[in-house]
């Protein structure tokens, strides 16, 4: 009896190291990234952390983000989200990316002064 208690515990962690060892990218963790890497790499649902400004408005609760690199990406963030936000300031993103066949994007959760 001991001994298929022993293997049903066994078989369960290493069911689950498997498991989370294959997990997708992003599941767990939220990425530093950069607008270039969300391009190359990053796949859509993923959540990103990115630093720079928040450049303009491209209509309603659109903006253009631009890293520190320069690099720019369209930011859906609603109005609210930037009430406590210092406009020329360097901020901190945390995103989603929104990837389809045409364009790339970020749908922002928290943004945050540096």
């Amino acid at each position: 009896m001991r001994t298929l208690i022993s293997t049903l515990v066994l078989s369960l962690v290493a069911t689950t190291s498997i498991a989370s060892a294959n997990a997708p990218i992003g599941f767990n963790s939220i990425e530093d990234s950069s607008v270039k890497t969300v391009f190359a790499k990053n796949i859509n649902t993923q959540v990103v952390n990115l630093e720079g400004y928040i450049v303009k408005s491209k209509g309603i609760d659109t903006y253009e983000f631009k890293d520190t690199n320069g690099d720019k990406i369209d930011l859906s963030l609603s109005k609210s989200a930037l009430e406590n936000i210092d406009s020329s300031a360097l901020v901190k993103v945390q995103a989603e990316v929104k990837k389809d066949f045409v364009k790339t994007s970020l749908v922002g959760m928290r943004v945050s002064n540096i």
